[in-house]
């Protein structure tokens, strides 16, 4: 399992600033590579962002959500979380969030599945939204790392980091990446397992 970069730098990053948002970057460290994305174990973000009921409640959705993609044989990869779940969104709309907005980044697949996007939104359209709001409280997304020129993957990474890092008011903001790895959630569950007895 990857080391969390949480467990070297400042865990306070992930605290909200004045505007209710993860700050992108260290301020007084505003060129350094520890910046947003900020990888973190998936047991770290449950910890950090399980502060009520009806987010645990989408936490409980996300990882049903890993889990079918585990079921699959998507294992290899990675997974960058915004949205309102990642604000202070009951304080600025007076409001829980409503679902986690994920994308994942799949390194490698089964050749089973005919190696294709469109065969997953063919035949598993609850992993991609509408539907996956409706299953799973996550409004997900998919990228398909192998089936990309370098042009194309970089255009994609672009396109996913200029869209989350900035709310619709322009307000720049920092989001998480937690790694696809099953080992992850398996520590999860053994947190949980724990915390209930």
């Amino acid at each position: 399992m990857c080391k969390s970069i949480l467990n070297i730098v400042n865990m306070n990053i992930l605290d909200w600033n004045p505007q209710g948002h993860i700050s992108p970057i260290y301020v007084s460290e505003p060129t350094d590579s520890k910046r947003s994305p900020y990888k973190i174990s998936l047991l770290e973000f449950y910890k950090r962002f399980s502060t009520s009921d009806d987010r645990r409640k989408i936490l409980d959705g996300f990882v049903a959500y890993r889990q079918k993609l585990h079921s699959l044989g998507f294992i290899e990869g990675f997974q960058w979380v915004d949205g309102s779940f990642l604000e202070l969104i009951e304080k600025k709309e007076n409001r829980s969030p409503r679902d986690i907005d994920v994308v994942t980044f799949i390194e490698d697949y089964p050749t089973d599945i005919q190696e294709k996007l469109a065969y997953i939104q063919a035949e598993f359209p609850n992993l991609i939204q509408p539907l996956s709001k409706q299953l799973f409280m996550c409004d997900a997304y998919i990228v398909m790392i192998p089936e990309l020129t370098p042009k194309d993957l970089i255009a994609s990474t672009a396109y996913w980091y200029g869209l989350w890092s900035h709310t619709r008011e322009m307000h720049w903001k920092g989001f998480v990446e937690i790694n696809l790895d099953p080992a992850e959630d398996k520590v999860l569950a053994d947190f949980l397992r724990g915390d209930s007895q």
